[in-house]
């Protein structure tokens, strides 16, 4: 699933820079982002998730739930 997950952020030139584990008797994965918005990589992002929303994959985006410095 992690190599997955890394050649999907690459198409998108999004770097994995942290991470935890845990134990559990499934499978998952998750991921946090933190990010400033350029329109030009949010038009090159906009390609991936309009590629992404064809397959079977799906995105949940939330509203932020913090705030970072």
């Amino acid at each position: 699933m992690l190599s997955g997950a890394l050649l999907e952020f690459s198409k998108a030139k999004i770097k994995l820079i942290g991470g935890h584990t845990s134990q559990s008797f499934e499978n998952s994965l998750g991921f946090a982002l933190t990010g400033i918005k350029n329109n030009t990589t949010h038009y090159e992002s906009s390609k991936v998730l309009e590629k992404e929303r064809q397959t079977t994959f799906s995105i949940i985006l939330t509203k932020p739930l913090g705030f970072g410095e």
